[in-house]
């Protein structure tokens, strides 16, 4: 059957006719040229897909990937938990490389937004039986703690509890340590911002989100918390004397102080 709108995006002008044909097949592959003059394939521009807001070609991640002496193979894909968050995971076949041995090699080269959230390692990539990669036989990312530089160590005060329990919430693991690092373990700016107003809430504490990025580990951030909480009751506890002082005063004494503190 024809289809001349199909028939009109696939074939078209060619920029160098007179040279070569007048039409040329749009194949969607993507490529760039090198500064040494030879194309580069960088894969399929219908793997393009968009992540909180932006539109990322899958390939360049896994070009990225392929970079890393230990990775043999590996393919990128966008996992959605809901219509608004879609994360990226990382299948590696790989020699021995732990995850954030990984994610610390891509940060050199790629932007926070294209960082996939998460590393499977997998023995073999599912193949279908023309070998490429079958995509829908990718299992689902894991809601385990990956692997990471410092060791587990177990939530200690009522607010690191807190706040590992909003962690989980939002990163979708099952297990966060004290020392975990929000990033590493798979978060962004925007989980970030939920996660402090969140913790607001809990904590009932005013918590700017710049105390998230000063230091994203559990710890860290509930020592801000505490700290933060014991200001405001230092803060409470002095106007409070003040009030105490103010009431014991007579009009003339009051109208004094207030004189002097204009």
């Amino acid at each position: 059957v024809a289809q001349p709108e199909q028939t009109a995006k696939a074939f078209v002008q060619n920029p160098l006719q007179d040279q070569y044909r007048e039409l040329v097949y749009r194949t969607g592959d993507l490529g760039r040229w090198r500064s040494d003059g030879t194309v580069e394939l960088l894969g399929r521009k219908d793997n393009q897909v968009k992540i909180r807001g932006m539109r990322v070609e899958l390939e360049e991640i896994e070009a990225a990937l392929l970079r890393h002496e230990a990775v043999l193979e590996c393919v990128v894909a966008a996992h959605e938990y809901d219509q608004t968050d879609r994360r990226l995971c990382a299948y590696v076949v790989a020699r021995d490389a732990p995850t954030y041995t990984l994610r610390s090699f891509l940060k050199d080269s790629l932007p926070d937004y294209m960082m996939p959230g998460s590393f499977l390692f997998l023995p073999d990539l599912p193949r279908l039986p023309n070998g490429k990669v079958d995509r829908n036989a990718l299992p689902a990312p894991e809601a385990q703690r990956p692997e990471m530089e410092s060791p587990y160590a177990e939530p200690e005060t009522e607010t690191e509890l807190a706040v590992a329990s909003v962690w989980k919430e939002l990163l979708r693991v099952e297990t966060v340590g004290r020392h975990d690092n929000f990033f590493d373990l798979g978060g962004h700016s925007l989980l970030a911002t939920q996660a402090v107003n969140k913790l607001r809430n809990i904590c009932r504490v005013d918590l700017p989100l710049r105390a998230f990025f000063e230091d994203p580990t559990v710890a860290g951030l509930a020592r801000k918390i505490d700290a933060t909480r014991q200001q405001a009751q230092g803060d409470l506890d002095n106007l409070t004397r003040l009030f105490n002082q103010v009431k014991q005063m007579s009009d003339e004494e009051v109208a004094t102080l207030l004189a002097q503190n204009v």
